[in-house]
């Protein structure tokens, strides 16, 4: 029979492997653009943009942080970041890329039970 506290550790291991698989893909705003004069050679036809993580709620997270743009996404954007840096490399095509977050997709619409987000069509906010 397994003790408490080797329940308890592979019970804590679950909780942490969940937690990082959530934060894995995560909706965010972009709010703001970073300007590199010299950066990595895998980097040099890329944006990099500062994203805030946005909560179920709506609410931003004021953890922002730097991530690689391969959407087209611009300032006030609500995206799809994927933050696991083996994918990122992956869709880049570059198993050397420094990098772990990536801006894949410009999100139109968000529909929740407690939140909606909605948008213009980009032709009409250009």
């Amino acid at each position: 029979m397994a003790s408490r506290a080797s329940v308890a550790a592979r019970i804590t291991e679950h909780c942490s492997l969940i937690t990082a698989f959530y934060h894995l893909m995560l909706i965010a705003r972009v709010v703001g653009s970073v300007v590199s004069t010299v950066k990595h050679p895998s980097l040099r036809n890329y944006k990099l943009l500062i994203v805030q993580p946005l909560h179920a709620e709506g609410q931003e997270d004021p953890r922002d942080f730097v991530a690689l743009d391969v959407a087209h996404a611009g300032v006030g954007d609500v995206v799809l970041v994927n933050q696991e840096g083996g994918g990122a490399r992956e869709v880049l095509n570059d198993p050397d890329a420094p990098v772990i977050s990536l801006i894949v997709g410009v999100i139109d619409s968000v529909e929740l039970k407690s939140i909606s987000h909605a948008k213009a069509p980009r032709a009409q906010r250009e």
